[in-house]
């Protein structure tokens, strides 16, 4: 097998129609950006057009994968899924999706449109695979069953733990590090919250250091939340804060193709004046009461700031799953952040 590396995330693209690839490992965020690349330029067009990939869209993101195809799923994949196909190399039998959740309506989508994914779960000191998905048992939203080797429970807190020949026999050098992390009865805490439903499909539900309290003791899931927010493609990363606070605040990181998109059609020579502008504020704030009328009341976002500057790998602040690096973040913006939750009532 012939195996490719590429070089840069925004060269997937072309790289895809040169290397033709049957197999590809991704995560979520970067199914996140094809989708949008995807619809945007569906939505490009007559009208006709525009209504026809709304509707196949529609009906991607919600068809049960299972049901067979009628007439109107065939003509959807003649003249509209056949093209999707087409511009990821023409060729992909299947995307393996680690590192974060997938989203049920993106993993519905390219499940429909004949580009199956399939969601796995791992860490590196499992070597480094615990469950996945497969052909014939993909159950969307899930992490799929655990590998035959390996033995998985969850504890009363709700964090998986797994055991077997694959789990790490320790840290190198680091005694203390290693008793933290596997328990007498050779359990590897992995960190992660999880459910395993009566067909053993495992779901990963959050991390336990991910999932924050407010300072009134309501726990917020921030993964959930920036689920949501991101795939309104305006943004390219988002940072939900909300630990030891009185209430929620976002820092938004704008995707450079949304704002140059509302730049060009709203006449803006200075891209600058876009995180000003009154319209492009208050399609932000619809976008956010939409979020808010999903969550809880103490989740809801009170305040957000809007950034253009870049989370990378290299300045420190993504990991390199593309993981949010969340304190190196937060200290990063902490003046702006602060000053959200200076113009409030604490309550």
């Amino acid at each position: 097998i012939s195996i490719y590396f590429a070089d840069d995330v925004k060269n997937v693209g072309k790289l895809l129609n040169e290397v033709h690839p049957t197999v590809m490992t991704v995560v979520p965020r970067l199914l996140e950006k094809v989708y949008i690349k995807m619809h945007n330029k569906g939505m490009q067009g007559s009208w006709i057009k525009r209504l026809l990939v709304k509707l196949a869209f529609a009906r991607a993101q919600t068809k049960d994968p299972t049901a067979q195809k009628n007439w109107l799923d065939k003509f959807y994949d003649k003249v509209v899924y056949s093209q999707l196909r087409t511009s990821m190399g023409g060729a992909l039998e299947m995307v393996i999706s680690g590192g974060a959740p997938l989203l049920d309506d993106l993993n519905l989508f390219f499940l429909n449109i004949g580009i199956p994914p399939y969601q796995g779960y791992g860490l590196t000191e499992a070597s480094p695979v615990i469950c996945a998905n497969a052909p014939g048992e993909n159950k969307v939203g899930t992490c799929g069953r655990r590998f035959v080797h390996t033995e998985v429970q969850i504890a009363d807190d709700g964090e998986l733990l797994a055991r077997g020949p694959g789990i790490m026999i320790g840290y190198h050098d680091n005694e203390k590090g290693t008793k933290e992390a596997i328990d007498e009865q050779g359990w590897l805490h992995t960190g992660d919250l999880a459910h395993i439903d009566s067909e053993g499909y495992i779901t990963i539900t959050g991390r336990k250091k991910d999932l924050s309290k407010t300072s009134t003791g309501e726990y917020i899931s921030v993964n959930f939340i920036e689920g949501m927010l991101l795939t309104s493609g305006l943004f390219d990363h988002v940072l939900i804060v909300g630990n030891n606070r009185p209430f929620v605040v976002a820092l938004l990181v704008l995707d450079p193709d949304a704002v140059k998109e509302f730049a060009m059609l709203h006449k803006i020579d200075n891209i600058d004046d876009v995180l000003a502008h009154k319209l492009f504020r208050k399609k932000i704030k619809t976008l956010l009461e939409g979020v808010n009328k999903k969550l809880n009341h103490w989740e809801k976002i009170r305040d957000f700031y809007l950034t253009r500057e870049t989370f990378t790998i290299e300045n420190g602040d993504l990991t390199p799953s593309m993981k949010l690096a969340r304190e190196q973040i937060e200290d990063r913006f902490q003046e702006e952040i602060e000053a959200l939750y200076a113009g409030h009532d604490r309550v």
